[in-house]
């Protein structure tokens, strides 16, 4: 059984464990590994999470495997008007929010 729950300051150093576990599942096929790494050297800290767990426009949520505690998921809502043009137009009812990230360990996928 999972569970989720609301992501602390004190986990920052998960999620960022998760983000950079993660992040590759949503590349397109052929993006090299040093882009990869990169990106999650550069996007995935410690620090960048806890920016973003103090940020009150957004909501980060953990998956939690039930049986032993361990965090396998994460996601992040982003509120606020949408920064691109062709969304912003598109998307007219207000507030918003935006599904920015949902991930989930490959170990876990499929499992309900």
């Amino acid at each position: 059984m999972v569970s989720t729950r609301t992501a602390t300051a004190d986990d920052a150093a998960t999620l960022a464990t998760l983000a950079a576990a993660t992040f590759a599942l949503a590349c397109p096929p052929g993006t090299a590994q040093e882009h990869i790494d990169a990106f999650i050297a550069e996007h995935f800290t410690f620090d960048r999470f806890t920016g973003y767990l103090a940020d009150p426009g957004r909501a980060l949520r953990l998956l939690v495997d039930d049986d032993d505690g361990t965090a396998i998921g994460y996601t992040m809502l982003v509120f606020g008007d949408p920064v691109d043009a062709d969304v912003l137009a598109a998307v007219t009812h207000r507030p918003t929010a935006e599904l920015s990230k949902l991930y989930v360990l490959p170990a876990s996928h499929g499992a309900g």
